[in-house]
């Protein structure tokens, strides 16, 4: 009889351990499907992103092409532009030469008419048909050049 009871409890435990294990398998099954469905959601969820990212990649090279065609054709009106102004500078330059030329042309005529010294009215002529840089240049290299106070 003590074989029997011995068997019959050793038959209850292994039903105990058996039970046991079935409930851990099913809390780890449960944790499995939970597992696999946040797994199934993150590739639901990367697969989208990079779908959302793909086309707004897509749009970013396209509107980052349109800026570049954009400052392209702004470099090339602004040198236009450029160019325009430098003539225009230029033709503005030549016309103040040509009036600094007619007023010391006009200087010595009225200088002659009257009978005045020449000397006098050909350095104002001189400093009319000088360029201003050549008349202020030294200052500004040597600031000393006009020493007032000597």
């Amino acid at each position: 009889m003590a074989a029997e009871t011995k068997y019959l409890q050793f038959t209850d435990d292994c039903k105990a351990d058996i039970e046991t294990i079935r409930k851990r398998n099913s809390v780890l099954e449960r944790k499995v499907d939970d597992l696999t469905r946040n797994v199934n959601d993150l590739l639901s969820r990367t697969s989208k992103y990079e779908k959302d990212n793909k086309a707004e990649i897509e749009r970013m090279q396209t509107k980052n092409a349109n800026l570049g065609s954009e400052i392209k054709q702004c470099e090339k009106d602004n040198k236009a532009e450029i160019e325009r102004m430098q003539r225009k500078i230029a033709n503005l330059e030549n016309e103040i030469k040509n009036l600094k030329r007619k007023i010391a042309a006009l200087d010595i005529k009225s200088a002659n008419s009257r009978g005045m010294e020449l000397s006098a009215t050909c350095l104002t002529s001189q400093l009319i048909l000088s360029e201003p840089k050549d008349i202020i240049s030294p200052a500004i290299e040597d600031p000393n050049h006009y020493n007032w106070a000597t």
